[in-house]
Protein backbone atom coordinates (compact mmCIF):
# COMPACT_ATOMS: atom_id res chain seq x y z
CA UNK A 1 0.00 0.00 0.00
CA UNK A 2 3.11 2.30 0.57
CA UNK A 3 3.76 2.66 -2.92
CA UNK A 4 0.43 3.08 -3.83
CA UNK A 5 -0.29 5.88 -1.24
CA UNK A 6 3.17 7.54 -2.52
CA UNK A 7 1.85 7.43 -5.86
CA UNK A 8 -1.18 9.32 -5.09
CA UNK A 9 0.83 11.76 -2.79
CA UNK A 10 3.07 12.75 -5.98
CA UNK A 11 -0.14 13.63 -8.09
CA UNK A 12 -1.38 15.50 -5.39
CA UNK A 13 2.15 17.40 -4.67
CA UNK A 14 2.71 17.95 -8.72
CA UNK A 15 -1.17 19.01 -9.33
CA UNK A 16 -0.74 21.79 -6.36
CA UNK A 17 2.17 22.86 -7.89
CA UNK A 18 0.81 22.95 -11.24
CA UNK A 19 -1.70 25.54 -9.56
CA UNK A 20 0.23 27.23 -7.68
CA UNK A 21 2.51 28.40 -11.02
CA UNK A 22 -0.67 29.20 -12.77
CA UNK A 23 -2.29 31.29 -10.52
CA UNK A 24 0.79 33.65 -10.87
CA UNK A 25 -0.22 34.47 -14.55
CA UNK A 26 1.98 35.49 -17.17
CA UNK A 27 2.95 38.83 -15.49
CA UNK A 28 4.55 36.67 -12.32
CA UNK A 29 2.83 38.86 -9.71
CA UNK A 30 0.67 36.74 -7.35
CA UNK A 31 -3.75 36.16 -8.58
CA UNK A 32 -5.36 39.05 -7.16
CA UNK A 33 -6.38 38.95 -3.87
CA UNK A 34 -9.17 41.59 -3.39
CA UNK A 35 -11.28 40.18 -1.11
CA UNK A 36 -14.40 41.66 -2.90
CA UNK A 37 -13.47 39.26 -5.77
CA UNK A 38 -16.39 35.78 -5.01
CA UNK A 39 -14.43 33.39 -6.54
CA UNK A 40 -10.99 31.94 -5.88
CA UNK A 41 -8.83 29.56 -8.82
CA UNK A 42 -6.73 28.64 -6.30
CA UNK A 43 -9.17 27.42 -3.54
CA UNK A 44 -10.70 25.24 -6.53
CA UNK A 45 -7.60 23.47 -7.77
CA UNK A 46 -6.94 23.24 -3.75
CA UNK A 47 -9.80 21.35 -3.01
CA UNK A 48 -9.73 19.51 -6.34
CA UNK A 49 -5.84 18.23 -5.49
CA UNK A 50 -7.64 17.57 -1.91
CA UNK A 51 -10.50 15.09 -3.36
CA UNK A 52 -7.85 13.65 -5.85
CA UNK A 53 -5.65 12.44 -2.67
CA UNK A 54 -8.30 11.71 -0.68
CA UNK A 55 -9.80 9.56 -3.82
CA UNK A 56 -6.49 7.78 -4.15
CA UNK A 57 -5.96 7.27 -0.55
CA UNK A 58 -9.16 5.50 -0.02
CA UNK A 59 -8.91 3.38 -3.76
CA UNK A 60 -5.60 2.28 -2.58
CA UNK A 61 -7.16 0.86 0.93
CA UNK A 62 -9.89 -0.63 -0.67
CA UNK A 63 -7.27 -2.45 -3.02
CA UNK A 64 -4.91 -3.54 -0.41
CA UNK A 65 -8.34 -4.91 1.55
CA UNK A 66 -9.04 -7.13 -1.32
CA UNK A 67 -5.71 -8.34 -1.77
CA UNK A 68 -5.67 -9.17 1.80
CA UNK A 69 -9.15 -11.00 1.95
CA UNK A 70 -8.00 -13.22 -1.79
CA UNK A 71 -4.28 -14.01 0.33
CA UNK A 72 -6.78 -15.08 3.33
CA UNK A 73 -9.09 -17.17 1.63
CA UNK A 74 -5.99 -18.81 -0.46
CA UNK A 75 -6.69 -18.50 -3.64
CA UNK A 76 -3.76 -16.35 -5.42
CA UNK A 77 -1.58 -19.18 -3.23
CA UNK A 78 -3.70 -21.77 -4.61
CA UNK A 79 -3.61 -20.18 -7.92
CA UNK A 80 -0.16 -19.88 -7.81
CA UNK A 81 0.52 -23.18 -6.70
CA UNK A 82 -1.26 -24.41 -9.88
CA UNK A 83 0.83 -22.57 -11.91
CA UNK A 84 4.17 -23.52 -10.38
CA UNK A 85 3.32 -26.97 -10.63
CA UNK A 86 1.47 -26.81 -14.54
CA UNK A 87 4.71 -25.32 -15.29
CA UNK A 88 2.22 -22.48 -16.94
CA UNK A 89 1.34 -19.21 -16.12
CA UNK A 90 -1.62 -19.33 -17.61
CA UNK A 91 -2.80 -22.36 -15.98
CA UNK A 92 -2.37 -20.31 -12.53
CA UNK A 93 -4.32 -17.39 -14.32
CA UNK A 94 -7.11 -19.43 -15.48
CA UNK A 95 -6.94 -21.15 -11.86
CA UNK A 96 -7.35 -17.85 -9.90
CA UNK A 97 -10.13 -16.57 -12.46
CA UNK A 98 -12.21 -19.60 -11.82
CA UNK A 99 -11.76 -19.78 -8.35
CA UNK A 100 -12.31 -15.28 -8.29
CA UNK A 101 -15.45 -16.11 -9.70
CA UNK A 102 -16.41 -18.88 -7.35
CA UNK A 103 -15.60 -16.92 -4.63
CA UNK A 104 -18.06 -13.94 -5.91
CA UNK A 105 -21.04 -15.89 -7.03
CA UNK A 106 -21.97 -17.22 -3.53
CA UNK A 107 -22.38 -14.31 -1.80
CA UNK A 108 -24.86 -13.33 -4.65
CA UNK A 109 -26.79 -16.33 -4.90
CA UNK A 110 -27.33 -16.57 -1.49
CA UNK A 111 -28.97 -13.46 -1.70
CA UNK A 112 -30.62 -13.74 -5.00
CA UNK A 113 -32.15 -17.14 -3.13
CA UNK A 114 -33.20 -14.56 -0.01
CA UNK A 115 -35.13 -12.82 -2.22
CA UNK A 116 -36.64 -15.12 -4.47
CA UNK A 117 -37.31 -17.00 -1.76
CA UNK A 118 -38.86 -14.27 0.41
CA UNK A 119 -41.00 -12.32 -1.75
CA UNK A 120 -41.95 -15.41 -4.71
CA UNK A 121 -41.18 -18.71 -3.13
CA UNK A 122 -41.93 -20.97 -0.13
CA UNK A 123 -40.79 -20.13 3.64
CA UNK A 124 -37.25 -21.73 3.85
CA UNK A 125 -35.47 -21.94 6.64
CA UNK A 126 -32.28 -19.14 6.95
CA UNK A 127 -30.04 -22.66 6.72
CA UNK A 128 -31.63 -23.76 3.67
CA UNK A 129 -31.72 -20.37 1.86
CA UNK A 130 -27.70 -20.26 2.32
CA UNK A 131 -27.27 -24.30 1.47
CA UNK A 132 -29.25 -23.52 -1.74
CA UNK A 133 -27.76 -20.00 -2.35
CA UNK A 134 -24.51 -21.46 -1.96
CA UNK A 135 -25.14 -24.18 -4.65
CA UNK A 136 -26.66 -21.83 -6.73
CA UNK A 137 -24.27 -19.16 -6.44
CA UNK A 138 -21.60 -21.77 -6.90
CA UNK A 139 -22.88 -23.31 -10.25
CA UNK A 140 -23.49 -19.93 -11.70
CA UNK A 141 -19.89 -18.57 -10.57
CA UNK A 142 -18.25 -21.62 -12.64
CA UNK A 143 -20.68 -21.41 -15.44
CA UNK A 144 -19.58 -17.55 -15.88
CA UNK A 145 -15.77 -18.20 -15.58
CA UNK A 146 -16.19 -20.92 -17.95
CA UNK A 147 -18.00 -18.62 -20.51
CA UNK A 148 -15.42 -16.05 -20.20
CA UNK A 149 -13.03 -18.72 -20.22
CA UNK A 150 -14.20 -19.49 -23.32
CA UNK A 151 -14.18 -16.26 -24.78
CA UNK A 152 -10.95 -15.22 -23.62
CA UNK A 153 -9.28 -18.58 -25.60
CA UNK A 154 -11.48 -17.78 -28.74
CA UNK A 155 -10.10 -14.16 -28.75
CA UNK A 156 -6.70 -14.94 -27.79
CA UNK A 157 -6.61 -17.31 -30.78
CA UNK A 158 -8.45 -14.89 -33.03
CA UNK A 159 -6.24 -11.50 -32.17
CA UNK A 160 -2.60 -13.54 -31.33
CA UNK A 161 -2.29 -16.43 -33.08
CA UNK A 162 1.09 -16.89 -34.86
CA UNK A 163 1.05 -15.56 -38.46
CA UNK A 164 2.81 -18.51 -40.56
CA UNK A 165 6.05 -18.21 -41.73
CA UNK A 166 7.00 -17.23 -45.44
Amino acid sequence: MGGAVRGCAQVAVFLFLVLAATSFGATGEPASTDPDEPFSPMLLWAVFVLVTAVVCIVAAVIITAAVAVLLALGIVSSATLIGVFRGHLSSGLRAFHYQLFAALAIPGGVGATWCWARFHGPAWSGREILVIGSAAGLGSGLLLAFAVDCLARMAHRRFFAPTPEP
